[in-house]
């Protein structure tokens, strides 16, 4: 849901910030902020700004900017993968198959299933 909201916005190339995700994950009643409180708004504020990283968003400056983009690891891995499945979906001979990323996840062992 916060993928595709911060993916909405770079459509339209607005600039995204932890506060824009904060406010949007209140408005749809995820998280409850308590706007007259600094220290609750500033604490809200780091635990997206945690979960964004765990996401894969990067913060930092780009081009004189402040705003959440995903990690070059990330870029790459997504540039491979694209390139594979438009290589893959040119023999028509061949099936594509999607499956989820449980298989690709950094704690996931065989073991668990």
């Amino acid at each position: 849901m916060v993928q595709r909201f911060v993916r909405d916005r770079r459509v339209t190339r607005t600039r995204t910030v932890a506060k824009d995700a904060m406010d949007f994950l209140d408005g749809c009643g995820f998280i409850a902020v308590d706007r007259e409180n600094k220290k609750a708004v500033e604490s809200a504020l780091r635990s997206v700004r945690r979960f964004l990283e765990k996401m894969g968003c990067k913060r930092g400056k780009k081009k004189g900017m402040m705003c959440c983009r995903l990690k070059e690891e990330n870029i790459r891995k997504r540039d491979a993968c694209v390139q594979l499945m438009t290589d893959a979906n040119k023999d028509v001979s061949r099936r594509t198959i999607h499956m989820d990323e449980s298989h690709i996840h950094k704690n996931h062992h065989r073991h668990d299933n």
